[in-house]
């Protein structure tokens, strides 16, 4: 029997609401799950979460963890330097407070950092294309800019392109899930209570049932 195929929206450093989501998800061996990016930034323990996907995707090894935008932000940003302020600005600041670090430029382990840096932009199976941002409309797949596939925002949130399959992605945060015959965003907003968001979201994207924290 063919496991559930699960994607998760943005988790921006709430560790404490990840792993009670996975707790309601209960996946399986038989399960693949799919981490949509931006694991870390702007909420209070990017350093556990990373610790608490490590090990997940010790448990489970059909994981699949995306680049986001913010983990492209830091990894471009520990580059250059001289652009780190950019970096704290954005939600970088709680990370570096969660390692509890004292060089801006050393803050992260290496066993994260090489993580990080071995992250996918996008992962594709027969029926589905997941990518944290987007894609450019009228271009297809195979031409798609990675900058554009971590980063893109409006133009491909405004196009009804059809690329072939359901594209799968987070980055905009939504009241609730979108759930288009081919279009799934994922990113609820976990870190914007002050909205009126604040939800983190796993879904089963064959079925389009979801779980929310």
């Amino acid at each position: 029997m063919e496991g559930r195929l699960l994607a998760v929206g943005d988790v921006h450093g709430y560790r404490e609401k990840l792993e009670q989501l996975i707790d309601k998800v209960k996946p399986t061996e038989k399960d693949q799950v799919v981490f949509l990016g931006d694991l870390i930034d702007r909420g209070p323990d990017s350093k556990g979460v990373m610790e608490y996907v490590l090990n997940f995707c010790r448990h489970f090894p059909k994981t699949v963890v995306l680049r986001g935008n913010h983990e492209d932000l830091l990894l471009q940003s520990l580059k250059a330097p001289h652009t780190l302020s950019r970096y704290f600005y954005g939600g970088g600041w709680q990370t570096f407070e969660s390692y509890g670090a004292k060089s801006y430029l050393n803050f992260i382990p290496q066993e994260h950092l090489d993580f990080l840096k071995s992250r996918p932009v996008y992962f594709q199976t027969d029926n589905y294309f997941f990518v944290h941002a987007g894609l450019r409309p009228h271009i297809p797949i195979e031409g798609q800019s990675s900058r554009d596939l971590v980063w893109i925002r409006h133009e491909f949130l405004k196009s009804d392109y059809d690329w072939g399959p359901v594209i799968v992605t987070g980055h905009t945060p939504h009241l609730k899930p979108v759930l288009r015959k081919k279009r799934i965003v994922l990113d609820t907003g976990v870190c914007y209570p002050e909205y009126g968001l604040g939800s983190l979201t796993c879904c089963d994207v064959r079925e389009r049932h979801y779980w929310q924290v």
